[in-house]
């Protein structure tokens, strides 16, 4: 193996990207996080897709993501995700009531594109010492339904904001 590829796996390992994928990522973050993946495999029931951190949580702040998930092999009927931060799900959606959307195979992508957010406050308040002055681990979990696991394409954006 190449010294490059060598370091390109243990990259990949380290920032949790999945084998073959590449990736784009600006994480750990202050206040921001982002991730461009490619070739991620999205199965037919719930894994992480992607993940991001941010270096700590803060008071009077609400954490905002966004997520976009691409099928680029036109064969998922629909496709679903939802959002954990520190293993919390985000507003709207959860594993039982994820974020879904059906495809249309005639000659588009399947594209799941969602907005996630929650109040770090309430978190803290509810979870003592999870959300405030501690590093977040925000992770996606996607899911693709009918047809064989897609290799898709994930974009995740991270803020987190004064309210």
């Amino acid at each position: 193996m190449k010294p490059l590829s060598i370091i390109a796996a243990g990259l990949a390992l380290l920032l949790n990207v999945p084998v073959g994928a590449s990736a784009q990522t600006l994480s750990p973050g202050k206040s921001v996080a982002y991730t461009f993946l490619t070739e991620v495999p999205i199965g037919t029931t719930y894994s992480s897709v992607a993940q991001v951190s941010l270096i700590k949580g803060k008071k009077k702040r609400i954490l905002e993501v966004d997520v976009k998930i691409i099928d680029q092999q036109l064969v998922a009927d629909a496709m679903g995700a939802y959002v954990t931060v520190n293993g919390i799900e985000m507003h709207p959606g959860s594993a039982d009531a994820p974020q879904i959307t059906g495809c249309n195979h005639s000659w588009i992508n399947c594209t799941l594109a969602s907005h996630f957010w929650v109040d770090l406050d309430t978190l803290e308040l509810a979870n003592p010492g999870m959300f405030t002055n501690v590093p977040l681990l925000i992770d996606v979990q996607g899911i693709a339904h009918g047809g064989p696991t897609p290799f898709g394409v994930v974009s995740l954006r991270v803020r987190m904001v004064k309210k």
